[in-house]
This record gives structure tokens, sequence and C-alpha cells, in this order.
């Protein structure tokens, strides 16, 4: 009996042996596999801006760490305005993919968010696909202020018109001095109500703009009494 037993616990520990060995094999072959197989990582964003030539621009950018043979990257992206107006288009390349989409700007409708969303992917010819990164916005808020100013010296060739305060704006100039003669359908009246963009930056900072990037959108106004109110539109 003693002899039978010994030799049941050999048999036992040596199948042990064996189905242990069999399950290492089994992990370093995977590790192996998988230690081949390239891991798709890198970065990606969305961004949005102005330009001096009347338009509000969107890009989304993917880059992926690794370019083997087969492997792509790619994004697609949107630009939304504050009345709904869009614009979409999507890229792909080798690890790097950009994409740039623009939308006019209109007098009606530039005062507000403009939304830039992108999706970003790549490609694996081992695992059939695979996400890079969630995708990526960006919010550009954009306001005016009317400011106020009061007809000052006149000269054969120009008006001058100071800020008349006080004129609690966001932005605002010291003075604006007109050409003579005046356009047609204008006078150079008490008042000018003239407005300035202004963009509205993460955590509420207020960065003034060029009145050039919206030139000929906003029209300045020219009125007599009872003066006009300086605002910020937003609020």
């Amino acid at each position: 009996m003693k002899l039978m037993t010994l030799i049941e616990y050999v048999q036992r520990q040596r199948s042990n042996v064996v189905a242990s060995t069999f399950r290492l094999l089994t992990v370093l072959f995977f590790l192996g596999v998988l230690a081949e197989v390239p891991v798709l990582a890198g970065y990606s964003y969305s961004d949005s801006w102005l330009s001096t030539s009347g338009s509000v621009w969107g890009c989304g950018v993917t880059q992926l760490d690794y370019s083997g043979p087969g492997h792509s990257a790619g994004v697609s992206t949107t630009i939304s305005s504050p009345s709904g107006r869009s614009a979409s288009y999507g890229a792909s390349g080798g690890s790097y993919a950009r994409v740039d989409v623009s939308l006019p700007l209109l007098a009606s409708d530039f005062i507000g968010t403009y939304t830039t969303t992108s999706d970003h992917y790549g490609y694996c010819p081992h695992y059939g696909g695979s996400s890079v990164a969630p995708n990526t916005s960006t919010l550009k808020r954009y306001g005016i202020s009317w400011s106020v100013y009061r007809r000052g010296v006149a000269t054969a060739t120009n008006v001058t018109y100071n800020i008349d305060e006080p004129c609690d704006v966001h932005c605002k100039r010291a003075s604006y001095d007109y050409p003579l003669p005046f356009p047609p359908g204008k006078a150079p009246e008490k008042w000018l109500r003239a407005a300035h963009p202004y963009e509205i930056k993460s955590g509420g900072a207020i960065e003034c703009l060029d009145r050039s990037i919206v030139a000929g959108l906003y029209e300045d106004f020219f009125t007599p009494d009872p003066r006009p109110d300086c605002e910020n539109v937003p609020f």
C-alpha cells in the first residue's frame, strides 16, 4: 500500500509540473506575439482662430508615435457657428493627419460661440483598426463692444470723434478721425457708435481684436441726440 501511495504521489506531482509548464509556455507565447504588435499612441487636438481675410478657422490634428507599414492616422473636423452654420472635412496620412476648415464671417453670425470638434483615429493592420483618442473640441466665444464717441474738431479734410465717458465697455478707442466727405447716406452727426470685436478667453478674460478682422461687417452709426448707449454684446 505504501509503495502504491508513493507512486501515485509522484505521478500527481509530475502532472502538476506538466500543467504548470504548459501554462507558462502559453503565457510566454502570447507575450511574444503581443510584443510584436505596435501600440498606437501619440497626441491629438482641435484649435480655432480668426483670420484677417474675414473667416473663422478650425483645425484637427492626429499624430501617431508609430508609422509602420499599413498604419495610418486620420481626423475629421467640423466647425459650427452660433447660428448653426457648419463646415466639415477629413484627411488621413501615414502617421500624421491635419485638416483645416473655415466659415466666412457674417454680420449676423459673429456674436456667440464657434465650436470646432474633431474625431481622431488610427489604423493598425494587426488589430484591424484602433481608436487613437476620444474626440477633441474647442470653443471660441466672440462679442462686440459698442462704444460711443462725441463729435469734436472738424477741419476741411476730417472730423474727429472722441470717446464719451462714462463708457464702460471691454474695448474702445480714445478717438476716431473720419475723412471728409462722408460716404453717401451718412452725415457727421453729434454721436458716433462704433463696434469693437473681442474674444472671451478661458476663465472670462477679454482680448480685444483688431477691427480689421471684421472689416465691413459692422457699420459705424452716426446719430443726433439722445446719446446712444455703450454696451457689450454678449454682456
